[in-house]
């Protein structure tokens, strides 16, 4: 997923937001716990990606709307 969201390419950021392909992603993470591991670490740094890559508006309305609730956003302190 990182690789992919690594390319800017919009066609493949929409098919990814459209397919709901985030979801899977964030019940992995929100199972994974408060457990400090490589998953958690992969995890905060794909949204940290996100983030500072200003690709975050077009993922947004996805983890805003369907993936807010699942995260401890303590665990995003770096």
């Amino acid at each position: 997923m990182r690789k992919i969201i690594g390319l800017k390419e919009e066609f493949y950021n929409r098919y990814i937001v459209n397919g709901c392909l985030f979801q899977p992603v964030v019940e992995a993470f929100g199972r994974n716990g408060n457990r400090y591991n490589l998953l958690n670490s992969a995890m905060i740094e794909l949204f940290e990606f996100i983030k500072t890559v200003s690709i975050f508006f077009q993922f947004s309305k996805f983890l805003i709307t369907r993936a807010y609730y699942k995260f401890d956003l303590s665990l995003f302190r770096t």
